[in-house]
Formats: C-alpha cells, sequence, structure tokens
C-alpha cells in the first residue's frame, strides 16, 4: 500500500521502510514537520507524547543526510536528557538508519569502554547522547574531530532542558559545536505542550536562524476528571488495616478501584516521599497488586525494571514522580491519575498526554484531590489545561556556574582566548544573550584567585591556562551534570530509634539547630542533633514555634491559579451571603470550570460556611489576618513563590518589631507566623505600610533564608569552592556566608532563589496593591476560633505526607518492610541440577521453594542478570579462575543457597534486607520461622544502627 501525504516527499527508501512498517499515512505532526525539516529549516515541533514526533524530525533529516553516506564522521546527533530514553530511541533509530546502510551508536555515562573505542576508530553516522556526554566529547581530542561533520541536531525533550541549566549548558556547547563545524547544522527541538514557545525557539537555535514552531494542540484530544473522595464507613475499616485515617483510605480505596477498571494505569505524585507512601500503602492492602514505583532517587536498576514491567505487561500500574513526564517507552497506558493538585497546567498537560498513545485515543486523566485547596486549584488548573492556558517557561539567565564550566571548556580547546573572542562566542547562546564583559571579566578574576591560579588573565584582554589549571580537569569532569543534589536527611526519634520520616537540604539549612521544632506525621518533633544524613529529634508537648516540614522538591503554585482560587471564594462570598444554598453554588461553579458538582461540594463548604457565619472571607483581592492560640494566619492568594518571599519578610519585620525569633510556614493561600510576642495587629500594620526599602527588606530576609544557604552550598559546589564529598554543617554554611560574599558565587546562589524558590517582585507587587488599596485587608486580631477556612488549613497542614497515630507507627513500619522486601526482585538458580535460572518478585515466592525442574531446594539467591547467572552456572574452574565477574556470582550462589536451604522464604528476605553478614544467621535463628518476627529482628537491627551511628551493612 503506497503511502500518503508528506511521506510522498521523503525518497523511496524511506517510503518503502515505511511501507514495510506498516506506516502509509502520516500522524499530524509527521504532516506538519516533514515539509518543513526537509526544506533545511530549524524547527520547533511541539505535539503530544506519542504522535510520532521522533519519525516526523528523524526520517526527513536521514533524508537530507543520504547523500553523505559512507564519509567518515558523526552527521545527525540527537540529544536527550535521559540515559533511559537512550535505551528506547536507540531501537526506533537502529531500525530506521539500518535500512538506509547507515550506523547508528549511543554515548552516555554508562556506555562500556570498548564500544567508546569502537565509536572512536568508526563513528557512527548518527550519535544519540546526553547534553552531559556532549561536554565531554566537545573537550576530547580525537572524538572532537569525528563531530566536524555534524549537519543535523535533533534535541528532544527540549521543553524539559529549556528551564534547567541543562539547556543554558547545552546551549553554550551548541554553540561550541557550531566553531567546529564551521557553519550552522540544522537544530530541530521536540517538545511536550509548553508556555513561551517562541522563547523556546529562540533558546533552541542560539546564533542559527530562529526555528519556526509547530504546533499540535494537546487539549483537543484529553479527557479530565477531578475526584474527591469521602469517607465511608467501609474506609473506617480500611484505615484500621492500614493504620491510618479514614480520609486516605477513602482516596486509596478510589485509586484502587480506577486501577481494576484500567488496563494500565500511571499515577503520578508531586514528592518522591508521596510516591514511596503511596506505592507502600496500596502495596500494604494488596500484597498481590501488580504494581511498581518509579522515582530518581531509586537506583538505576529498579527504575528499568518498572520501566520494562510496564512495558511488557507484568504490572498494571505504576506510581510516579515526574521521572515518567519524559517520553521513556513504558508501552500504552490506558489512565493517568494525578494524586493531590499536580499545581501547574503545564505539568498536567503533560503528565496526562502519557495515556492514550495510539493515534486518534483520547488521554484520560483523573485527578484525586486531597483538601479543600487542593480541590479548588486542581479545578482551575483542569479548566486552564484544556484551554492549553500554559504557563510561561522560565528560562535561566546568564547561570554562572554553567559558565565557568564553559570557561574550563575553551581552555580546553586551546590555552589562550581573548576576552572579546570568548564573550562573543558566549553571547551566541541565548541563555548569555545579555552578558556584558565587567560580568565576564569578574567570572575570570574570580577563577584566576583559585588555589595555584587555574587561568591567568593578561592586560592585553586574554586569559589563559594558569599554572594550576590541571586540577580544574577534576573539577570539570565530576561537575558535568548541572542538576542540583539534594540531600535528604533521616529523621529519628532518639528515644525509640525509630525513623519518623526524611527532611530535605534546604529545610535542614533554614532550620536545623539543635532545639527548632518541626511538625511531622501528625506531632510536634524538637531537633537534638544532626549527625551526618540523619536528623535526632524528641518529641515536644509545646506547639509553639512548631513550623510544618516542607520539601525543597515541592513544584510551586503560580500566581495567576493562586488568584483564581481567590476568585471563586469571592463569588462564593457574594452568592452566599444573597441566600443561595451551597448546592446550587457548587453547581454553578461547576458548569463554569466544566468539572462535577459532587467534588466541590467540601472544596467550597469551608468557604460557604465562613461567609453564612458573617466572617471575612479570603480572595483574590481581600487578604484576611487572623490569630487563635500562638499562631497567626495571613490568607493572601498570591502563590508559592510570593508568598515564601512574603513569609520570610513579616518574619524580618515581626523580629525587628518583637526582638524575638518568628517561625514561619506558607502555601500557596496563606502564610502561618508564630512567636511569643506576634500579633495580628503588627502584621497588619506590616503590610499595610511597608517600609520605604521594602525591596531591601525583602532581599535581606532572603539573604538569611534557608534557600538561600542551600543556594549557597549548590553553587559552591559547582563552581569548584566545596568538594562535593565535604559534610555541610551550620557552621561550614556560615563561614560560605562570609567567605564568598561579594563573589560570582554568592551572586549566582541569590539568582537561583530569586529565580526558583522565592519571588521578590511578586512580593512587592502584593505590598504595592495592598498600599494603594487596590487589595483590602481585614484583620480579625485575636480571636478564640478561626475562620473555618483557617480551621480547615490547620487540620490538613499536618497531613501532608498522611498522618500516622503514634501508637500505630512500629506497626506501620514493620508492615512496610514486609512489603518493600516482598516487592524486591532476585534472581534464584539452582546449583543441583544448573538447569533453573530464574528471575521473580518475591511476594510470589513460597514458604519453601524448589527447583521446579528436579525439586532441590539448593537455590542461590543473587541480585544480577538471569544470562550472568546461566554463565556462571556453566563455566568451567578454569573460566571462574580467570573471570573475576562470573567467580563472584559463583561464591554469593554458594554462600547464599546454603541459608535458602535451611531457612526457605525467609532466608531470601533477610539476605535482600542489608542485614550485615554476621547478622544474617543470627536473625534467621531468632526468627523460629516467623516472617513477622524476622522483621521485627531486622528492625531492631536497624535501630541498633542507628544508635551507634553505623552506617548499612557494617558491622
Amino acid at each position: 500500500m503506497a503511502v500518503k501525504g508528506a511521506f510522498r516527499l521523503l525518497p523511496d527508501l524511506l517510503k518503502a521502510a515505511l511501507e514495510e512498517k506498516g506506516i502509509t499515512t502520516p500522524t499530524e505532526p509527521q504532516e506538519k514537520a516533514i515539509p518543513v525539516i526537509l526544506s533545511g529549516k530549524n524547527a520547533l515541533l511541539i505535539a503530544p507524547t506519542g504522535t510520532g514526533k521522533t519519525e516526523a524530525a528523524l526520517l526527513p533529516m536521514l533524508a537530507r543526510l543520504m547523500p553523505s553516506r559512507g564519509t567518515l564522521g558523526v552527521k545527525l546527533l540527537y540529544i536527550t536528557p535521559l540515559r533511559a530514553l537512550n535505551r528506547d530511541l536507540m531501537l526506533r533509530i537502529s531500525w530506521w538508519v539500518g535500512r538506509l546502510d547507515m550506523t547508528v551508536g549511543v554515548r552516555h555515562g554508562d556506555t562500556p569502554p570498548t564500544e567508546r573505542r569502537t565509536q572512536t576508530l568508526r563513528p557512527p553516522d548518527v550519535l544519540v547522547t546526553t547534553p552531559e556526554t556532549l561536554q565531554i566529547l566537545l573537550v576530547a581530542k580525537r572524538f572532537r574531530e569525528h563531530l566536524r561533520s555534524t549537519r543535523c541536531v535533533i534535541v528532544d525533550e527540549v521543553h524539559e532542558l529549556a528551564e534547567s541549566k541543562r539547556g543554558a549548558q547545552l546551549a553554550l556547547a551548541l554553540e561550541r559545536l557550531k566553531l567546529l563545524t564551521g557553519e550552522h547544522p540544522q537544530i530541530v527541538g521536540l517538545s511536550a505542550t509548553i508556555g513561551s514557545p517562541q522563547a523556546v525557539a529562540e533558546f533552541l537555535t542560539g546564533s542559527s536562524p530562529r526555528a519556526e514552531v509547530i504546533y499540535v494542540p494537546a487539549s483537543k484530544a484529553m479527557s479530565l476528571r477531578l475526584e474527591y473522595p469521602q469517607p465511608s464507613p467501609a474506609d473506617v475499616e480500611l484505615a484500621s488495616k492500614l493504620y491510618t485515617v479514614p480520609e486516605v483510605a477513602a482516596r486509596l480505596r478510589r485509586i484502587r478501584e480506577f486501577i481494576g477498571e484500567a488496563q494500565t494505569t500511571l499515577i503520578f505524585t508531586n514528592t518522591r516521599s508521596m510516591a514511596e507512601i503511596l506505592g507502600s500503602r496500596l502495596r500494604m492492602w494488596e500484597k498481590k497488586l501488580a504494581m511498581a514505583v518509579h522515582h530518581g532517587s531509586l537506583a538505576a536498576k529498579a527504575r528499568i525494571s518498572a520501566e520494562r514491567a510496564l512495558r511488557e505487561g507484568q504490572v498494571r500500574s505504576v506510581v510516579s514522580t515526574s521521572s515518567l513526564e519524559l517520553g521513556i517507552d513504558i508501552g500504552h497506558i490506558d489512565l493517568v491519575i494525578q494524586y493531590m493538585s499536580p499545581r501547574q497546567a503545564t505539568r498536567l498537560v503533560q503528565r496526562v498526554g502519557r495515556s492514550g498513545h495510539r493515534v486518534g485515543e483520547v488521554s484520560r486523566g483523573v485527578v484525586v484531590v486531597m483538601t479543600p485547596d487542593d480541590a479548588l486549584e486542581s479545578t482551575v488548573i483542569c479548566s486552564k489545561a484544556l484551554r492549553e492556558e500554559l504557563e510561561p517557561v522560565n528560562i535561566p539567565s546568564k547561570p554562572l556556574d554553567a559558565l565557568l564550566h564553559e570557561l574550563i571548556a575553551l581552555l580546553m580547546w586551546k590555552p589562550e582566548w581573548s576576552v572579546s573572542e570568548a564573550l562573543d562566542l558566549i553571547r551566541r547562546a541565548y541563555n548569555y544573550r545579555d552578558l556584558n564583559e565587567s560580568e565576564l571579566l569578574a567570572l575570570l578574576h574570580f577563577l584566576s584567585q583559585m588555589p595555584r591560579e587555574p587561568v591567568l588573565i593578561s592586560f592585553g584582554g586574554a586569559f589563559r591556562r594558569g599554572p594550576g589549571f590541571a586540577r580544574m580537569f577534576p573539577y570539570y569532569f565530576e561537575n558535568l551534570s548541572m542538576i542540583p543534589e539534594v540531600k535528604t536527611y533521616t529523621v529519628v526519634d532518639q528515644d525509640t530509634e525509630e525513623p519518623i520520616g526524611t527532611l530535605d537540604e534546604p529545610f535542614v539549612a533554614e532550620r536545623g539547630e539543635p532545639g527548632s521544632k518541626f511538625i511531622m506525621a501528625g506531632e510536634v518533633w524538637r531537633i537534638a542533633q544532626i549527625f551526618k544524613d540523619r536528623v535526632y529529634v524528641a518529641r515536644d508537648p509545646d506547639p509553639e514555634g512548631a513550623v510544618p516540614h516542607w520539601l525543597g522538591e515541592e513544584i510551586p503554585v503560580p500566581f495567576s491559579i493562586s488568584q483564581e482560587v481567590g476568585k471563586i471564594r469571592d463569588e462564593v462570598d457574594k452568592l452566599a451571603m444573597s441566600g443561595i444554598e451551597l448546592r446550587e453554588i457548587a453547581e454553578s461553579i461547576a458548569k463554569f470550570y466544566g468539572v462535577p458538582v459532587e467534588p466541590l461540594m467540601p472544596a467550597l463548604r469551608p468557604t460557604y460556611e465562613t461567609s453564612r457565619l458573617g466572617l471575612p472571607v479570603p480572595t483574590h483581592e481581600r487578604v484576611v489576618i487572623e490569630s487563635a492560640g500562638k499562631t497567626t494566619i495571613i490568607h493572601v492568594h498570591a502563590g508559592t513563590l510570593a508568598n515564601r518571599a512574603l513569609a520570610r519578610y513579616l518574619a524580618e519585620i515581626m523580629a525587628k518589631e518583637t526582638g524575638s525569633a518568628v517561625s514561619v510556614a506558607e502555601d500557596p493561600y496563606r502564610i502561618y507566623l508564630t512567636g511569643p510576642l506576634v500579633s495580628p495587629d503588627i502584621v497588619a500594620k506590616a503590610i499595610k505600610s511597608p517600609p520605604a526599602d521594602v525591596g531591601e527588606t525583602l532581599l535581606s530576609a532572603v539573604e538569611r533564608s534557608g534557600y538561600f544557604r542551600f543556594r549557597l552550598v549548590q553553587a559552591a559546589r559547582k563552581m569548584g569552592v566545596l568538594s562535593s564529598d565535604v559534610e555541610v554543617t551550620p557552621s561550614l554554611v556560615t563561614r560560605l556566608l562570609e567567605g564568598l560574599r561579594d563573589t560570582p558565587v554568592y551572586l549566582q546562589a541569590m539568582r537561583d532563589v530569586l529565580e526558583r524558590d522565592l519571588s521578590v517582585p511578586g512580593a512587592e507587587s502584593v505590598l504595592q496593591k495592598i498600599s494603594s488599596r487596590e487589595w483590602e485587608v481585614v484583620s480579625r486580631g485575636r480571636v478564640d476560633r478561626l475562620t473555618p477556612i483557617g480551621e480547615d488549613a490547620l487540620r490538613w497542614i499536618s497531613m501532608k505526607l498522611e498522618t500516622i497515630p503514634p501508637e500505630k507507627r512500629r506497626l506501620l513500619r514493620r508492615e512496610r518492610l514486609r512489603v518493600k522486601l516482598l516487592s524486591e526482585t532476585r534472581t534464584l538458580a539452582c546449583l543441583r541440577c544448573r538447569g533453573y535460572v530464574e528471575e521473580v518478585e518475591l511476594y510470589l515466592l513460597p514458604q519453601r521453594p524448589t527447583c521446579p525442574i528436579c525439586g532441590s531446594s539448593r537455590l542461590g539467591v543473587i541480585d544480577a542478570p538471569e544470562f550472568l547467572v546461566e554463565r556462571a552456572l556453566r563455566a568451567s574452574d578454569s573460566v571462574l579462575r580467570t573471570n573475576k565477574r562470573l567467580a563472584r556470582i559463583w561464591r554469593e550462589l554458594k554462600r547464599t543457597s546454603e541459608f535458602v536451604e535451611k531457612y526457605g522464604r525467609l532466608a531470601i528476605l533477610a539476605l535482600v534486607s542489608r542485614l550485615p553478614r554476621k547478622a544474617l544467621l543470627d536473625a534467621l535463628k531468632r526468627s523460629q520461622g516467623s516472617e513477622t518476627t524476622l522483621l521485627e529482628v531486622i528492625l531492631e537491627r536497624e535501630r541498633e544502627r542507628l544508635r551507634f551511628r553505623e552506617s548499612p551493612g557494617g558491622g
């Protein structure tokens, strides 16, 4: 059958390949993109996942490269942000390239040395790589020569790169590539649906002709649904079983129902912690539920296993963070569930776009919400997503850490550069288009003042390698990645040695002093000691000064969405005051936003009740201040980043006014201040009549925030001041604050905070609207009872990661350990017949596993691929003497088989628990055949490890 549409423009070889694949009709992105790319223009293709974007770019580029077949050198660079994408792409690209007698290779950090040598000797025509590996290839003398022949570049998932420093790094690298080739290679970017497409197009091409934007909307094939599960009597019973509260059980029940109705389900959460909790609870409820968890903190093996299991139908659902937002091949997804608000419309569109990949199918998404704020926020976001009103892309401006890395790369290219020559090259990259000479010179002077003078600056306007330049080689290769490394701390109850949860580095940087208090799992904790990666805490009966813990990875809610939620509350207030009943109000709002009535009823109730009581309702133009007990709440609909800045500004003012420390916390809709002398009147005065130097006061508050301390540590690491293995302590951070002031490191840290963590302009705008009386401020003063909206906020604030009653925490920890161990996968092998080798999930094993071939219980267990285990079983003694890897596998199989033969599945669970070897036999003996007893012994060992400050696997 002949090809149709834009496919007819392709050469005969590619037409034949399409017909061989059974693909004759192009998708909409292919129909629109192929003619543009064939003409040689740069392009940015924006289309939903699963619509053939890869082929839309690849096929016309291969067509343009066909005349150069047989010549030496890389001709097409395919740059992708994830190694996992590399694995999938290789399979797809290899097929097309093979039909044209061309070659393809993949190059990233895991590429074996033998493959690297082969590529250096015989470079592939098409090279699939990551932005970080491109940094290596461009400074590698031999391979760099192979890149001179590059004529085409595809940048996949460009939306993921544009908003990060990885994108700035790539933009600089592409300008170096153009310098190397002596011309402008054709550049095509592939992107999911985004805001600001023109800005992304300029970022993509830099000094090359601007890319033509080819846009295929996602919303026309998207179905969204909002769910706000309310507890039933059955949920009360389920909550008892899962050691949680009925509200949590209701959400789990609804999610489980959706999983049962769909063939495959992808469940997105906003944080790693929530992904682990949700996955654990679902498996606790149903141990044989075919599901997996996927997030960036998991080992690569676990992530790849989850991807493969979903793709091959071994599991029906995966709980994930943004790690699966990108176009990794995970097979066909029927349904996407977003657990809690996605917080941004762009996120929701990209996540729901992972479902319904077959052409013509609708992408189905369900948002399961937790709180009234959650529900109203998600109502707005669903509406914006369907209208494709997406947030603008925030492209980093002049990041100095990426630029410092680039300067070292330039000096690795040649030993001396004129400042004007380097500045001209750097300015070609979109992120650095506004860089001036004084900024570049300041960074060069900073480099020249490093130990042993790695860089020298001459009076003639040039810079060159200094006597200590060799020390910059380790810096360059150790800092290829611009992805920030966020350390997490385990929170441990010092009385019971029980782990309670985790804190992220930004929180510890801001509040990590002994005596500081925070709320976690519904209780108040006081920090007793910080030791390496652990925070030891004690219960504190006094909640004064305690703030909710928060996670640095939290996705910020934009100002526009928070304002829209405020408008909904304003509408409810007006209708309620006119006597209209809640249901009628909910029906009106549901119709306007295109969501069901039922989830809106509980979402609107706190606002409705506040209004009916005659109390002030916070809206998009009304700030409400109220205080009960020792907490003052400022209700302000300004979004996450503006409220963060406002919170720290108010804390600064309160500290000056009262002379005592003030604890702050915030969400997109309110600010919480806690302190013995904080009063609503002082707060009202501070926001109604801000000082003349409000901008300086805000910046001063930001400078003292934990966010700035965290970013300063990151910048110091990325700019060669601080080694990555140095333990960060409050005293070290204080020294960095003093020693790095007025340096490029300090400047970059402040830029990062102001671009990523807090919005000083947003906070200034709020204060200006208040002082000009565009916004109203209503202070209730000190009251016996908060508004229903305020009460509801405080009720939910400590439940962000699911409140666990203290008396049930130990039982829950044991059951989570059981679920974790049984969810592991290991390879079993029979050492008697040597014919049985199988990778199995442990929950499928009987209490006494045996070989299905010979019936022996002499089974070894190991965390290694089946093919390697098979080779080890069949290897002769002489092979084992020379092959260390196979010898290690054989020894481990023999060692573990003795335990499995005697103790069965219990031995396998003990082996995968990371128990120290000398403790393993003791644990199995003490278990007396009981799985529950074994779990208790493992937990006891963990408590001992924490008590004596050991590292895992020690002893």
